[in-house]
């Protein structure tokens, strides 16, 4: 979750400079202005929804192919007792 003391910091040079515009060129040059961010961080948001939802697909659908390779597949036990480690050749000479 992102801060809210974080994104009043990050965005405060923006609302000042907004603050400037409508104080130097009035209301309506500042309404247009607000508009057109507005405009802009919809595309952005919309633009950043439509990407992430191919990657996501994209990452999902990569991780199926993975399971199913990996489901299909069996582990094989090597008997030569060369590549077994210490503890686990005990165990099985315990539990024989």
């Amino acid at each position: 979750m992102i801060e809210k003391k974080i994104i009043r910091d990050k965005l405060q040079p923006l609302n000042d400079r907004i603050d400037k515009i409508y104080s130097v060129y009035g209301e309506s040059l500042g309404d247009q202005l607000i508009d057109r961010i507005s405009i802009s961080l919809d595309q952005l948001f919309s633009d950043f929804q439509i990407k992430s939802s191919k990657s996501f697909d994209s990452y999902w659908t990569r991780i199926t192919e993975l399971n199913s390779k990996l489901s299909s597949k069996s582990i094989v036990r090597e008997e030569d007792g060369e590549n077994i480690p210490k503890f686990i050749d005990e165990f099985n000479k315990k539990n024989k």
